[in-house]
């Protein structure tokens, strides 16, 4: 555990407004998990800010004004609170996804892939995505942890569109061997274009996005054979 308060903490971190008007003393409990959220976003600003090396516990406390016992009684340790900021983002990812909607699975396999392609690429490039992966690719070397909460976070991507491709495979009579390699094989592909547009100067614009999911897709139903 930390010990010490530490650089972040020291230099006064702006608190939302909403923890600032919490009164003094230790919260409750049921209060800190009420605020979860909160709690999740100004950690996520402390690491961005100073790095996940330089971000300790104590300073992620003192930042939300909460005792470090309840920090620790909801998070016991620093990584542990990281997986969560990433399980939240995952869970904002599938909704964005637009598998789970039901116009969705109504355009068919290729169209339906397009329409997740082109969504995630969009979703990539926003500004909370983009600070969480260049945290991690920055500091996995030293922090493993991140990486392994990287790799946890495509396991649950590759997951859903292995689903959405056995869903859609099986209804057009065309099924699908190996659904997972398939998924795996597109979400790399995506990756590869997220690295590229992260180091760009100028960043991909939205037809460009579309046009590259359009482009992507239409290979890999090219070679739906060997699927």
């Amino acid at each position: 555990m930390d010990s010490g308060s530490s650089k972040p903490g020291a230099e006064g971190t702006t608190v939302s407004e909403a923890a600032s008007r919490r009164a003094r003393g230790r919260p409750r409990l049921e209060e800190v998990v009420s605020i979860e959220g909160e709690l999740l976003e100004g950690a996520l600003r402390l690491f961005v800010q100073y790095g996940y090396g330089a971000t300790t516990m104590t300073a992620i406390a003192q930042s939300m004004q909460i005792s470090k016992t309840t920090l620790y009684s909801r998070f016991p340790t620093k990584e542990a609170l990281f997986r969560a900021i990433i399980e939240t983002q995952i869970g904002r990812v599938a909704n964005r996804s637009g598998f789970q909607e039901a116009e969705a699975r109504s355009l068919g396999l290729a169209e339906g892939l397009e329409q997740y392609v082109a969504r995630m690429l969009e979703v990539s490039l926003h500004p909370e995505q983009l600070e969480i992966d260049w945290l991690i690719l920055s500091e996995a070397r030293r922090f493993p942890e991140l990486g392994a909460a990287a790799i946890e976070r495509t396991r649950a991507s590759v997951a859903q569109v292995a689903e959405f491709i056995r869903e859609q495979a099986h209804q057009e009579g065309i099924p699908c061997s190996n659904p997972v390699a398939v998924a795996e094989t597109l979400l790399q592909s995506i990756r590869g274009w997220f690295l590229a547009a992260m180091l760009a100067v100028n960043k991909p614009s939205l037809d460009e996005q579309v046009e590259w999911a359009k482009r992507t897709i239409g290979m890999l139903i090219a070679s739906r054979a060997v699927w």
